[in-house]
Parts: structure tokens; sequence; C-alpha cells
């Protein structure tokens, strides 16, 4: 029921708050590069057809080619990480799924599939432990996406400023005026700070694409720091030509080769 009134409300602004946004879009020329929406589509419906004849290798290569192409949608994320999957692409399914939970992060079937995957990593990095504070913080920036918390953040500003206005205007007491106002104010400013943390947090961020060692230093015949296995999370910190530093979730740094990897 709530994401149900969620996506009313995101539909009633985009559709009437900011009408100009619909204008400047329709000035912008159409997309003409190599592959124009109808042929994704067309590209979209001929891989779901080979996925269902269990050609898997010729799906993802299909859905693949949509995304090169510049399109984007989660369903196309979703299908392309459950084709992955079907050929044990471990890396690129869990790639993919993590880029369709950032624009359908509460379907059901993909967050099965994407526990599903990650419950598959063979050895999958140690992740630091969490407060339950932490838990509730992360629970609520993957419940929504980066346009979603944006614009609740618009409306809950707008409805603090229109309530202060009302309040000047009726002359409420001062202690209801203060209380109203204060509490608006602070939900504001905490969905503001879960907004800045999940973006922070969405920075330089990469899977494993193959199993990989990684390196105390950039260069193949260096000692061995650990193993990152196919599907494992990874943050991007410095690269220096085909090498890449990067950081696993429990702290521990390493350099990989940038092939090993794909940016989310």
């Amino acid at each position: 029921m709530i994401g149900n009134l969620l996506r009313l409300l995101c539909a009633v602004i985009w559709g009437f708050i900011f009408p100009i946004a619909d204008v400047a879009c329709a000035a912008v020329p159409a997309n003409t590069g190599p592959m124009t929406d109808g042929q994704a589509i067309a590209g979209f419906v001929a891989a779901g057809a080979a996925y269902k004849a269990e050609d898997f290798h010729s799906a993802a290569a299909q859905y693949q080619s949509i995304v090169d192409a510049g399109k984007e949608s989660g369903a196309l994320y979703y299908d392309l990480g459950n084709s992955y999957f079907k050929q044990g692409d471990l890396g690129r399914a869990i790639l993919n799924y993590e880029k369709a939970r950032r624009l359908i992060p509460r379907d059901s079937d993909l967050n099965y599939n994407y526990r599903y995957a990650l419950a598959r990593i063979q050895e999958p990095a140690i992740q630091p432990a969490e407060n339950w504070a932490d838990r509730l913080l992360n629970s609520f920036i993957q419940f929504y996406t980066t346009g979603e918390m944006v614009v609740m953040l618009f409306v809950l500003g707008c409805l603090l400023g229109c309530l202060h206005l009302l309040s000047l205007y009726l002359k409420w007491p001062a202690r209801i005026r203060t209380v109203v106002l204060s509490v608006l104010a602070a939900a504001w400013i905490l969905l503001f700070g879960a907004l800045g943390i999940k973006w922070d947090t969405s920075q330089s961020l990469a899977i494993v694409v193959k199993s990989s060692e990684a390196k105390f230093e950039p260069r193949a015949d260096a000692t061995t720091h650990f193993t990152l296995s196919a599907g494992t999370r990874i943050k991007l910190l410095k690269v220096e030509e085909d090498w890449a530093k990067i950081g696993r979730p429990d702290g521990k740094m390493g350099w990989l080769p940038v092939k090993s990897f794909e940016l989310l």
C-alpha cells in the first residue's frame, strides 16, 4: 500500500509540479543512435524468446546489446542477470541484479534471485558487523530509489514551508507551531542525510566478474594478498594503467587487474 501511494505521489509531482521538465525533454531530439526504441523493444522480445528456448547465451548477448546501446530498465537488467546466471556466470549475474535493484528495489523476484546468487559465492568477503541502527538505515536506503528519495525530500520541504505559512496566517500557538515544524524539519534533515549516505556509498562500487587474486602491488608477479570470488562487491579506490586499487567490505585493500571487475 505504501509503495502504491508513493508511486501515485511521484506521478502527481512529475505530472503537475514539473510540466516544464516535460517541455524541455520534448525539445531534445529523439535518440538517433545505432538502436532506436523500437529496435530495443524488438530485441528485448527476441531475447525473451531465446531465454524461453533455453538459449541463454543468445539471450544474454541480445540483452547486453541493448544495454550497450545506452538503454536501461530494471526489467532489462533483471533478465540479463538471469541469463548470465543460467550460464553459470555468477559475477555478471550479480552485477546486473545490483543494477536492477537500483531501479526496482522492491521487486520480490529480483530480490529473491539476488540473495540466491549471493549465497552461491564460493568465498564471500567478510562483512563488517552492523548494529541495529546501521541495519535500519541500510534497509531504508535500499527500499527506495534515489529518485524517489529526492521526490520525498521535495514534498516534505513543500509541506514544511506551507505549514509554516499556514501557522502564521492562522496564528497557531507558538508551542504547537514549534513542535510541528521541528518534527518536519528533523524528518527532512534525516531524509537528506540518508540520501547523502546512499549517494556516497554507491560511488565507485564494482562487482568482481571473475575470481581474481588481489596483489600487494600493481604487478602480476607481486605477492598475493587475498583472493576475491566472482560476485564480490568491491570499492574502486585508484586506477593505474591496467591495475586498480580496490577495497573489500571488511577494509582490506589490494590491487586487481581492471578486466577482472565491472563498475556498477
